[in-house]
């Protein structure tokens, strides 16, 4: 089993059980919601869900991705950025959905509309079960990512959702029960029956920046810019740096990556007016060999000036 198939079998396995968790947490969102009609415990519900059909989409581009066509003879990493950029357009939809209509749901009891008071008998167990589950899942998907040297995006994405999903599940559900202590005829007693559409405001508020995130570096990489993640950028530089002789080092470079593809060209200035070719292709290929012992795929030009 080569290098490639060993991280996609590693990526194939960590999505399939993160379906299946997301799946359980989805039905134990939607059953808390029906106990309590919290809000934010459907949207719990519902992102979880959510998270479960693009985990199943996930995986068929983790076996996909590396395939060469001939519209994509360098391997169809396209497909792995689109996934990152739509996951991040759907969770920007979630967040901006609760925000709506958990606003509509403030407004209406503050033009006096009848709303029920949120029953917070069952919380307890959906918090340690959501917990349980959130937690260590993003525990397996951290451990399984550090196998491929950290560099599966579809991982790192699945567990910037986790996380946004365990917030939803831990905060939601102790305010909540923090509220139900809240006497009827306190100053506080509203928040009996919008109290959790204030935790999902604010914590929306709070995440919103993450899909922002995602969808500018996705839409970065489709376009061809340069490389955002920082310690990816660093780890390349220290490798070409350390693997080109000493008559190389004069160099500019430019990263990019698609997906989970890197491509680095070195910009070499050189004093001597003759390359020897054969010493060229050397280089190019030590290096290239040496890059592909990091990443997952990574592809290598020298340019001379």
């Amino acid at each position: 089993m080569n290098s490639f198939q060993q991280n996609q079998s590693v990526e194939v396995k960590t999505l399939r059980i993160g379906a299946i968790v997301n799946l359980l947490m989805a039905i134990g969102g939607w059953i808390a919601y029906s106990i309590t009609s919290s809000e934010a415990l459907l949207l719990d519900g519902n992102f979880s869900f959510i998270a479960c059909l693009v985990t199943v989409l996930a995986e068929f581009i983790s076996k996909a991705k590396h395939r060469k066509t001939a519209t994509f003879p360098f391997g169809s990493y396209a497909y792995e950025a689109f996934f990152i950029l739509f996951k991040g357009i759907l969770i920007l939809g979630i967040i901006v959905s609760a925000l709506f209509q958990n606003s509509i749901k403030i407004i209406d009891y503050l033009k006096g509309a009848s709303i029920d008071i949120i029953d917070t008998s069952s919380i307890l167990i959906y918090i340690l079960s959501m917990t349980t589950l959130s937690v260590g899942m993003m525990l397996f998907i951290y451990l399984q990512n550090k196998k491929v040297n950290g560099s599966s995006d579809i991982l790192n994405v699945e567990l910037q959702s986790l996380k946004i999903d365990a917030m939803l599940s831990v905060f939601s559900g102790l305010a909540l029960i923090v509220f139900s202590m809240i006497a009827t005829d306190s100053p506080f007693s509203f928040l009996l029956y919008i109290g959790d559409s204030i935790i999902v405001l604010l914590m929306c508020l709070s995440m919103i920046n993450t899909p922002f995130q995602i969808i500018r570096d996705a839409a970065i990489e489709l376009g061809g810019g340069v490389i955002q993640h920082k310690e990816y950028r660093e780890k390349i530089e220290t490798i070409i740096s350390d693997s080109l002789p000493d008559l190389y080092q004069d160099h500019d470079l430019f990263i990019t990556k698609l997906g989970t593809n890197f491509f680095v060209v070195a910009y070499v200035q050189l004093d001597q007016e003759m390359v020897f070719l054969d010493q060229m292709r050397q280089v190019k290929d030590d290096v290239h060999k040496e890059l592909n012992q990091h990443f997952e795929s990574a592809n290598f030009e020298l340019v001379f000036q």
